[in-house]
């Protein structure tokens, strides 16, 4: 019971401005105290009746207070809700990988800070090589790959690290052999917007 008063009280309360909160101590105020002393002054009241006048003195504070809420007509919900942000298509899911390996011989080119290929693809079991151009003048960039991504995967290990190259340059990466699966691979310079899949089948 109390609880519910409690969650009625602070609904009140959050709808009023602070002038008529004011407004409903002045006139509940001096009546719950006048009532408190005059049943309190007999000796003749037990003290039973002055616990009453104690709850009497509340109810007329809490009464003062609903009149006023009343009589402002009606407001904005005190707690709005806000619908949460809905996951577009691109961050509710990464689509699969569908690049398929060629040979042992690939190429990757950075370009406006961007991989101009996220997906490079090698055989199974067989070491490969990458040609590795940097477009970007004064820049450097590089190819690291991984077993997952390290940005959300903390038991990602570092299986190739590229050396960094300041463009425009090309570099040739001698990746080892490595089992069949689908890897990660990002620019350790810029790791939030270079990032690619690395598959090998």
């Amino acid at each position: 019971m109390f609880q519910r008063f409690g969650r009625y009280a602070l609904l009140v309360l959050g709808e009023l401005d602070s002038a008529r909160i004011v407004l409903a101590i002045v006139v509940g105020v001096p009546l719950a105290v006048a009532l408190a002393v005059v049943l309190g002054s007999s000796r003749r009241i037990p003290s039973a009746l002055s616990g009453l006048a104690v709850l009497l003195a509340v109810g007329i504070i809490a009464l003062s207070i609903w009149g006023i809420y009343r009589a402002s007509g009606p407001q904005a919900a005190p707690f709005p809700t806000r619908a949460l942000p809905q996951p577009t298509p691109s961050q509710s899911a990464t689509p699969a990988p569908t690049c398929q390996p060629s040979g042992t011989q690939l190429t990757e080119t950075v370009k406006n800070i961007a991989y101009q290929q996220t997906c490079l693809a090698a055989p199974a079991n067989q070491a490969v090589t990458i040609k590795f151009t940097n477009q970007d003048s004064g820049t450097e960039h590089n190819l690291h790959i991984f077993s997952a991504d390290p940005a959300t995967n903390l038991t990602a290990i570092s299986l190739f690290v590229g050396q960094l190259t300041t463009g425009p340059a090309t570099a040739t990466y001698n990746v080892p052999a490595l089992q069949p699966s689908t890897y990660f691979f990002h620019c350790d310079i810029h790791p939030d917007q270079m990032m690619g899949a690395f598959v090998v089948r």
